[in-house]
């Protein structure tokens, strides 16, 4: 990969490497001429169990004063695709659970976004 302004460039997808939590990194929407964003991220989980998993972000949050919706567009397929991608290959993966995640945190802009 070719690296330009701070992004590897690739023929199918390009590489940006986030050197602070992705959640807050929301700077990457200049970059508009993507149609979506996967974001690589190591997860902890306080049970300590290992898992292989991927989510699409967003916030929903009702009181009893107002509603929070912000939900960023799901990319169904490529979720679909991934999980399917670990299933078919477990075996090398013997010490990890495969599972998905319910939508949950940020970031959430209309774009396509998916953490795994």
């Amino acid at each position: 990969m070719k690296m330009e302004n701070g992004i590897y460039k690739g023929q199918f997808y390009d590489v940006i490497i986030i050197n602070s939590p992705t959640i807050y990194a929301d700077w990457i929407a200049k970059y508009d001429d993507y149609e979506g964003y996967i974001f690589l991220s190591k997860h902890a989980a306080k049970s300590n169990i290992l898992s292989l998993t991927c989510h699409s972000t967003g916030i929903v949050q009702t009181n009893s004063t107002n509603q929070i919706q912000q939900v960023s567009t799901p990319h169904p397929y490529l979720q679909k695709s991934y999980i399917r991608s670990l299933w078919n290959n477990r075996n090398n993966f013997q010490k990890f659970k495969i599972t998905l995640e319910a939508t949950h945190h940020g970031l959430h802009h209309f774009i396509s976004l998916l953490y795994s």
